[in-house]
């Protein structure tokens, strides 16, 4: 069963490709296990009331008494990640039951996408090759086909009748489910770079080219941040290209911009939202380096990184000011150059962060809607002149 080339074009224009494909994460418990450093917070004893039983039970949660608990798994042997409003559980192995896959993504792929916790449900079972009639399925599409569950390779869910045809497919050809399913995906190869669905396979094509000077849409590079105001900025946005991670450092901010434009070309306007996860080594120069990267007639668009000095190492919050420090020199020498002040606005309304530098969930839509206005607001480079 394939789907029109048509509806598979349109679906890898709409969704985030460069958050999906080749991220630069050190470890599968690096990018699931915290979403940045020093945000896991103690919440014992305490239930989350966004959360219902069922979806307590998609994330592996224990449904106490007084409803679903943020700290304890309802089997034993699984551990909890704490992070305030994104609590998860994953096993001994280290697999867990959700996943921080673009919103757009999880839905092409037919899985449960919840958006309490801003994750992708996942089937942790990954000694099975299949599931059928699994949870983690939304409507017809109701077996949970196991795949790679790492970017580009996410699991997938398929109608009965699929499956049957994927078990086929590997039968005759001696290989396992789980490479054909992921091949023969139009939904994954559309997550792909450099990719195209033909004859019911995926199959690489020649990066594109693009004409010198040429930019088009918007890329937003950031964290956990970003990740959690994903679905709401891509509500104001829904052509951005929002490369957003947990706990993703400041240092990988030119690898993804790299990523981008080898794959989309230069963008319009790059949203900079990276900060907030620290490194010893990054310096105002590496700033500079990663805007120079796209073209002069690129806005630029910083976003000021907070931490609440009293959740927060001091070192910490001394990496963030002079991260503030140099992004607004930037913006005073490059033209086309703004900052989203988060910063501030933060500072003044606490209330927006549910620990000191994530959002509530009233403050992810305040986040979007902010990043939205600074954006309009921002004048673009003066034209050169003739």
């Amino acid at each position: 069963m394939s789907r029109p080339r048509a509806l598979v074009a349109a679906l890898a224009a709409l969704l985030t490709l460069t958050c999906l494909g080749g991220l630069l994460v050190a470890s599968n418990a690096g990018a699931q296990g915290a979403e940045s450093a020093g945000s896991t917070t103690s919440t014992s004893g305490k239930v989350d009331a966004r959360v219902g039983t069922r979806l307590c039970t998609l994330l592996g949660r224990a449904w106490l008494a007084t409803g679903c608990s943020r700290a304890t798994c309802e089997r034993t042997s699984d551990r909890a990640r704490r992070n305030t409003n994104a609590e998860v559980c994953f096993t001994p192995s280290g697999h867990y039951y959700g996943r921080p896959i673009d919103f757009r993504a999880c839905r092409s792929l037919h899985r449960y996408w919840a958006p309490q916790v801003n994750l992708c449900i996942s089937n942790p079972a990954r000694h099975r090759a299949y599931v059928t009639r699994a949870q983690q399925c939304v409507g017809e599409y109701s077996d949970y086909v196991m795949v790679r569950e790492s970017p580009g390779a996410w699991d997938e869910c398929v109608t009965p009748a699929r499956r049957r045809q994927l078990e086929r497919i590997a039968l005759e050809t001696g290989t396992p489910l789980s490479e054909v399913a992921e091949q023969r995906s139009p939904a994954l190869c559309a997550l792909r770079d450099n990719a195209e669905y033909v004859g019911g396979r995926c199959r690489a094509t020649d990066p594109p080219t693009f004409a010198e000077g040429a930019t088009a849409g918007a890329l937003l590079v950031g964290d956990s941040l970003s990740w959690r105001g994903a679905n709401e900025l891509a509500g104001l946005h829904p052509r951005w290209s929002l490369d957003a991670v947990p706990g993703r450092p400041v240092t990988q901010l030119s690898s993804r911009i790299r990523q981008h434009l080898a794959a989309r070309g230069a963008p319009e306007t790059l949203v900079v939202a990276l900060g907030t996860n620290p490194r010893a080594s990054w310096r105002k120069r590496d700033y500079v380096a990663a805007v120079a990267l796209v073209p002069a007639e690129t806005r630029v668009l910083f976003v000021t990184p907070y931490r609440d000095p009293a959740q927060s190492t001091a070192w910490a919050v001394a990496r963030l000011e002079a991260y503030d420090r140099w992004m607004r020199e930037i913006t005073a020498t490059r033209p086309g150059t703004c900052l989203a002040d988060w910063r501030a606005l933060v500072t003044d309304q606490p209330e927006l962060l549910v620990d000191g530098t994530h959002q509530s969930p009233e403050g992810e839509a305040e986040w979007a809607e902010f990043i939205s206005t600074s954006w309009d607001a921002c004048p673009r480079p003066a034209e050169p002149q003739a």
